[in-house]
């Protein structure tokens, strides 16, 4: 709360800044030697800042290097104890963002070339954390690209990138300077070089209204990169939005080149001085025959690219919404929640939640071998999330305690911090697959213990009697615990 209280404050405050600052200078625009004296002062006011930081610091317990060492030390320690949730944790250097990347690195170590797949680090790094905390992202874009789509993936995101700084250098000439590096081999062959130049033209130079706006859209999306090598801010749709809004209007600008603006021919005035046909609209094969096919061809490329990623991302929400209906229409209407349960499938196929809803409806209806045919589904689709296998599981509870025993062995194998003594003190699931193992097991004993008896011989399969034997021998991923036997 007094941190909410505090962020709310200092916008208020930045707020009344900026409606001053605008009656300020609506009327009468701040001359250029005023402007840089006030550029002046803002850089000195930051170097005084710099300054009497280093010299609390210097006389800090631990002097100056001392303590820039130890707040290094302790924001790349993946074992540091995070900050509690207080105001404090403004200022607080420990996180637990380290102990993240060092599990988005593992699990890069593990799937080099294409990661663990997209979104796929919540899964994966089940393997490799060792504490109780689960977390769907990496907090860093760098680390959880590596994590979720390896080098090659990482190599893309890079070179999208650097197209889209080219793109928007042509509209913005951050610090007066321009890449000279289109057509680069053109230019070493006339003996030319690439380089990032200054600007020779006066009126580039100059900023105007439209080019200050510009400048000021790049630095909100320098600033929204920046953070996102210490955090995952994609999910902040509020923030988000307006990133990817900027940063397609400065791509989109074109080049700011107000000598080509000059050149262009003037419209004509008259309707006796415009050549024949320039007043016939021009349907879309003139266009793709004319000079303007490459425009047109790639605004058209564009919008298919962004109707396909609009209808990618409302398909699971749409899977979600139906699995949601089906769920609700069991007691009343099994018939629809069985064409809505299948819909959720059909609209996500690659989605194990809307798996899951299937099998609860079918089992619901007294289908329970197609129930289990359903999980053993879920299981092929995602082997590596333990949450296939803990459903599977939990439906065998009852009918085959020893094949539950089995699968929620592969539970812990896919989650060792699952019977974690912390984990099982806050986590109601952990606390499930803890209660769920020990009745499997028990159940599982208790019949091998009447199979013996009955045949007076040890029963087939009796090893599994053991917690955690096949556990222990089976092979571990790289970097990964040997998880903890359940008692």
């Amino acid at each position: 709360m007094e941190r909410a209280v505090l962020v709310a404050a200092m916008l208020v405050l930045l707020a009344i800044a900026g409606i001053a600052i605008g009656f300020t200078t609506s009327r009468r625009a701040p001359s250029p030697p005023l402007r840089r004296r006030a550029g002046a002062a803002l850089l000195a006011l930051v170097v005084l800042a710099a300054i009497a930081f280093a010299g609390a610091l210097s006389h800090s317990q631990r002097g100056l290097t001392g303590t820039v060492s130890h707040d290094l030390d302790t924001l790349t320690n993946p074992d540091a104890k995070p900050p509690p949730n207080t105001p404090g944790r403004l200022t607080a250097v420990a996180s637990v963002r380290a102990r993240y990347w060092k599990e988005a690195l593992q699990i890069f170590a593990a799937h080099p070339a294409l990661g663990a797949g997209a979104s796929g680090y919540a899964t994966a790094q089940l393997r490799y954390r060792t504490a109780a905390i689960e977390v769907k992202n990496a907090h860093g874009f760098i680390v959880q690209t590596m994590a979720d789509l390896g080098a090659i993936g990482l190599a893309l995101a890079l070179a999208l990138l650097a197209i889209w700084m080219a793109a928007a250098g042509r509209a913005t000439h951050p610090f007066n300077r321009r890449w000279s590096g289109w057509g680069v081999w053109l230019r070493l062959r006339s003996g030319g070089r690439p380089g990032w130049w200054r600007l020779p033209e006066r009126e580039l130079r100059r900023y105007t209204p439209e080019r200050v706006g510009m400048l000021s859209m790049l630095c909100v999306v320098v600033v929204f990169g920046v953070h996102s090598f210490v955090d995952w801010t994609w999910y902040v749709p509020g923030v988000a939005c307006a990133v990817l809004f900027c940063a397609g209007w400065l791509a989109g600008r074109g080049p700011l080149n107000p000598a080509e603006r000059a050149a262009a021919p003037p419209p004509q005035s008259g309707a006796h001085e415009q050549p024949a046909g320039a007043g016939e609209p021009r349907g879309l094969r003139a266009r793709l025959s004319g000079p303007d096919a490459l425009p047109v061809a790639l605004a058209i490329t564009v919008l298919v690219a962004a109707v396909l990623a609009a209808w990618s991302q409302w398909q699971p929400q749409s899977s979600a919404n139906a699995s949601q209906e089906a769920l609700a229409l069991i007691a009343r209407d099994p018939a629809g929640a069985l064409s809505d349960a299948r819909t959720g499938i059909s609209r996500d196929p690659l989605s194990a939640q809307a798996l899951f809803t299937l099998a609860t409806v079918e089992q619901a209806a007294g289908e329970s071998a197609l129930a289990r045919s359903t999980l053993e589904r879920a299981v092929r689709l995602q082997p590596s999330n333990p949450r296939t296998w803990f459903e599977l599981a939990r439906h065998d509870l009852t009918s085959d305690p020893r094949a539950a025993l089995e699968e929620l062995q592969a539970v812990i194998y896919l989650n060792p911090e699952s019977v974690a003594p912390e984990a099982l003190a806050k986590e109601r699931e952990a606390l499930e697959i803890h209660n769920d193992y020990v009745e499997a097991f028990t159940a599982s004993s208790a019949a091998a213990a009447r199979l013996k008896s009955a045949s007076g011989s040890p029963a087939r399969g009796a090893g599994a009697a053991h917690p955690g034997l096949a556990l222990r021998h089976a092979p571990r991923p790289p970097g990964s615990r040997t998880p903890q036997a359940v008692p």
